[in-house]
């Protein structure tokens, strides 16, 4: 049977009336005259609307009564996302590994800084060399992340090492009278903050990463004592970026009146190994939050 034609090519072939964009091939419509199936000239299928404006326009909700299952996760590359007038497209997920929405960076691959100038070894005299006396001054960690836009949260950990040597003996008057040796127990800061650049920076005044809300902390800090000579430092932020940036972790090594050359407990090693190789405890990644 043919509907404006006398060639069919089915048992049922309608064609539009006329060739233009408002032309309809098909239209079902209920009892009150509401449009509930149309055809357009231009291929469009309309559920409920007169006139499609896409391959299928539908004006209400949609269901899929079975979705495909029991395949990998790593098949599905892309994400369906809408715009404000419910126009469907797609955006590429950055790692089909992770399940859902969840969006995962890993950090850089960790680096050992070169060795610190004029045959430095420690960090103490690094930093008086580089700042003449300037206190507050950091150190790059060798653990860097490169994040796109959007808002995140970095995770986080280093492990320090600081070189124990013959525990310091200081002698001590009794209340009554007598004389005893006590070993002291001094301790050191060290607190961790991100920057932009991997150059030594002034850790109270220099600008750093801004934190998205008050529920992030600026920097994140451990003790490391006399008689601890591994000390792991773990910490999140909170951020938000408008473009994409290159974030670098950096160290504040505090309080030089215990830990220095001159006593005996010095910070050795700043999260890697003297081989270059970053310690295992160390990791460095940011999940994005939606």
């Amino acid at each position: 049977m043919g509907i404006n034609t006398d060639t069919p090519q089915a048992t049922l072939e309608v064609v539009s009336k006329e060739n233009s964009a408002a032309t309809s091939a098909l239209k079902i419509k209920n009892s009150d005259n509401d449009p509930l199936i149309t055809v357009s000239n231009a291929g469009g299928l309309g559920i409920r609307t007169n006139n499609p404006t896409a391959t299928l326009d539908i004006n209400g909700t949609a269901r899929v009564r079975e979705l495909k299952g029991n395949v990998s996760d790593t098949e599905y590359t892309r994400s369906i996302v809408a715009d404000a007038n419910g126009n469907l497209g797609y955006v590429p997920r950055i790692d089909p590994t992770v399940l859902g929405t969840t969006q995962l960076v890993q950090g850089n691959a960790g680096t050992k800084e070169a060795s610190f100038p004029n045959d430095i070894t420690t960090f103490h005299d690094y930093k008086q060399y580089l700042a003449e006396g300037n206190l507050n001054l950091t150190r790059y960690m060798g653990q860097s992340i490169t994040l796109p836009p959007g808002k995140w949260v970095i995770y986080y950990g280093s492990l320090f090492v600081k070189n124990r040597e013959d525990a310091l003996v200081e002698q001590v008057d009794t209340p009554s009278g007598e004389t005893i040796s006590v070993v002291k127990q001094p301790t050191v800061w060290i607190r961790t903050k991100f920057f932009e650049t991997k150059e030594p920076q002034d850790f109270i005044n220099s600008q750093h990463i801004v934190p998205v809300d008050n529920a992030s902390s600026i920097y994140n800090s451990v003790e490391l004592t006399f008689t601890a000579a591994y000390t792991p430092l773990y910490g999140t932020f909170l951020i938000t970026l408008t473009e994409t940036k290159t974030l670098f972790l950096h160290a504040l090594y505090d309080d030089m009146n215990n830990f220095s050359n001159e006593r005996k407990g010095l910070l050795e090693n700043l999260g890697a190994r003297d081989s270059g190789e970053t310690w295992r405890e160390n990791y460095l990644y940011a999940i994005k939050r939606y």
